[in-house]
This record gives C-alpha cells, structure tokens and sequence, in this order.
C-alpha cells in the first residue's frame, strides 16, 4: 500500500473514533439548529397541519392539529386528543462525524473555515431530510387528511422517494462527495487519485520498478 494513503486511513479510522464519541454525546447540539428551521419551515408551510415542533433530545418531535377517536382522523379540538410525530435526528445528522474524520485526516489550508462552510451544507441537506422524514410520518399516519388540508405537497411517490434518498443514500454519500471537493486542490487528494489511476502527480505513468 503507498505510504501516503497508509498514513490517511490510520488517520481516518483513529479519527472516526473520536468524531463519532463526540457526535454521541453532542447529537442533540448539532441537531438544534435544522430542529429550529425545520420547525420554522413547517409551521408557516403547513399551518394546517402542525401546530407545533420541537427538538427533544435527539428527536424532533411535531404536534398536529389533527387528533384521533375510533380510527378516525378529525380536528384535534373535536378528537379531544393530539396526534404526535417523532423522528430520530441522528438518522440523518452522522455525516457530521463522517465528514469531519475524512475532512480532519486531509492537511489543507484554512481547514477550520473550509470545514464551517462544509458543515453548512451538510446542515441544510439533514434540514431537507429531516422535512422529508416528517412528511413521510404524515403521509403514513393521515393518509388523505394530510392532502385535503390546502397545502401545496409533492405526491405521495415523490415523497417516499425523498425520503428513501434523505436517510439511506445522503449521510453517507454526500460527506464523501463533499470532502471530494473541499479537498480537490490538496497534495493528498491529487496523490490518492494518482494511486489509484496508476498516474503519478504529473499525470504520467511511473516507470517500473528496476529489478537489478
């Protein structure tokens, strides 16, 4: 294996270790700020709908206006009762510590303002995610209530497809298409690409080895 991309996964795999401790113990930290937008969102999107959200711990948790009496879907003033959503945040908020392990095992410069304005993306792909899980809990939950209350939503197939791209493909892809990019300019990226075409940094191929 070439001692550079040898030196990069030790560093990875020791870094994961400590970014994913620290996302246990901070999960609910780094959720509150898409718990706060998706809340903003959702209230002014569907007033129809949710009356209130809110980050508890690590869940998101939506009150709807709408409640329950013998299977029936129906005012939560008539129901008497409230219906209520919830959602694991840390579905969606691992590409964190995925991300800061790959970005933190690279040396480049000005890594602490890269990784902020990494984090930033990251942040409003879980905000999206984070609204298509709620959408999908709706849908599954109010069936056609959900639809006849004047909201303009996508249909129903484009909201289980959101949702199956939001929580099993993103937080594992996107960090790794982002640090591709952060990190496309630094000696280290360029020197794994070369490993891996069989160029050297020029671009050309390396002569074999001499066997004398």
């Amino acid at each position: 294996m070439n001692t550079t991309l040898a030196r990069f996964v030790a560093k990875l795999f020791a870094l994961l270790a400590v970014t994913f401790a620290l996302w246990h113990v901070l999960a609910s930290v780094l959720a509150a700020p898409v718990a706060v937008t998706v809340a903003t969102v959702l209230q002014w999107w569907l007033p129809g709908l949710v009356e209130q959200a809110y980050l508890e711990g690590t869940n998101f948790v939506v009150l709807t206006s709408i409640g329950e009496v013998d299977g029936q879907m129906m005012s939560a003033a008539l129901a008497g009762n409230q219906l209520q959503l919830s959602n694991e945040t840390r579905l969606l908020s691992y590409s964190v510590p995925f991300y800061a392990a790959l970005h933190f095992a690279t040396p480049m410069e000005n890594s602490i303002e890269r990784f902020m304005r990494a984090l930033l993306v990251l942040w409003l792909l879980m905000v999206l995610g984070l609204i298509a899980l709620v959408l999908k809990d709706m849908m599954l939950t109010f069936g056609e209530v959900m639809f006849s209350r004047g909201a303009l939503l996508p249909p129903p197939a484009a909201i289980a497809l959101t949702y199956q791209f939001s929580v099993l493909i993103v937080p594992t892809v996107a960090p790794l298409l982002l640090w591709a990019y952060v990190a496309r300019t630094t000696q280290l990226l360029n020197t794994l690409l070369g490993t891996a075409t069989g160029l050297d940094q020029t671009g050309d191929t390396p002569p074999p080895a001499n066997k004398d």
